[in-house]
């Protein structure tokens, strides 16, 4: 979402961003450049620019509403995962299948620094609010707390790494600092999703009930709360005093694999709302009401090449076949066709 709570961008893999905007619910801009699926966007602080991470091992610094890639930056030797501005602006972190995290200079475009220290790939990472701490998290379960702001000149074998936090037994997929810094949620295929300390890296609490993995979580703006999606398709509200869940919420038909949550002041909306929007692997993002517990709209784009359902195709590799099916132009149907 953009800070000031008017668009959300969602990448797709066919390639392409798309810019919609809440009020009028339609998209408003569409960026293409990347060559491959992309896996992350976010907004700059102020909002002015959009960065972009892809599986073509590429970032993107956008200016979205003109519509123009400003720079590419290269320097990744595998997918991108996940992209996310420093609180200032100035910087840019992005995570890799490469077990890499490397911090960029927004104005310039240059890597400023690579943090090693992860075995496995790097699926996420989130800035405390006061910029001072980058927590990451990989494959292998571990979850990571570094100093992105370290000086060169003071780098130890481990580079910026301050200490681990703790792990789950299993992939974790998110984790994000709380709005006060305080606290770090992660979400993990474990099916748990887990509350840590910043100042100790104790865990403080754990809750149960999706039924598979959770590919997301998040806190909300006042700290009160966790919104959780996953593998099961639903969408999960947890009261953080008392561990329950409050509202389980399944319309999407595909698994949830991202979120953000937020108080949004809109006409259209009946503001204010306590809104939740969810990506699923069905193509559809929704808009949720998460204090009526039900979802308000469901938001699908057209793929460019929608309905063509071509058959009997020769010739053609399985990732030409992919590229097709992306497109629309394909059904799963088609791929099987020789």
């Amino acid at each position: 979402m953009s800070p000031d709570r008017s668009y959300l961008a969602s990448g797709n893999e066919d390639t392409t961003i798309r810019i919609w905007s809440i009020d009028r619910e339609k998209i408003v801009q569409t960026l293409r450049e990347h060559t491959n699926r992309v896996w992350s966007v976010n907004f700059s602080p102020d909002g002015r620019l959009l960065a972009s991470g892809s599986a073509d091992y590429t970032i993107k610094l956008w200016d979205w509403q003109v519509g123009n890639c400003l720079k590419t930056l290269r320097g990744h030797h595998s997918w991108v995962w996940r992209v996310i501005f420093s609180p200032d602006g100035r910087t840019l972190a992005s995570t890799s299948y490469d077990q890499t995290i490397k911090i960029w200079d927004v104005d310039t475009g240059a890597c400023l620094n690579t943090l090693q220290g992860h075995t496995s790939p790097v699926i996420y990472a989130d800035f405390s609010p006061d910029g001072k701490l980058l927590v990451s998290c990989e494959f292998a379960g571990i979850i990571k707390l570094w100093n992105p702001r370290l000086p060169k000149a003071d780098q130890g074998s481990t580079g910026e790494y301050y200490r681990d936090i703790g792990e789950h037994s299993n992939s974790v997929w998110s984790v994000t600092f709380s709005n006060d810094g305080q606290w770090l949620v992660s979400a993990s295929y474990d099916e748990t999703i887990k509350i840590w300390s910043v100042e100790t890296g104790e865990c403080l609490q754990t809750f149960y009930g999706h039924q598979g993995p959770i590919l997301n979580a998040k806190f909300t703006d006042d700290d009160r709360f966790i919104i959780s999606v996953g593998v099961d398709r639903s969408l999960r509200v947890w009261d953080i005093q008392t561990g329950k869940c409050l509202h389980t919420l399944t319309e999407h038909s595909g698994l949830i694999y991202t979120l953000d949550v937020g108080n949004i002041r809109s006409p259209v909306l009946d503001s204010p709302k306590f809104i939740a929007f969810t990506g699923s692997l069905d193509e559809t993002i929704k808009v949720w009401d998460l204090d009526a517990a039900k979802c308000i709209a469901t938001w699908k784009s057209r793929r460019p090449y929608q309905g063509m359902q071509i058959h009997k195709m020769q010739g053609l590799t399985t990732a030409q076949k992919a590229t097709l099916q992306a497109l629309g132009a394909i059904s799963n149907y088609g791929l099987g066709d020789s």
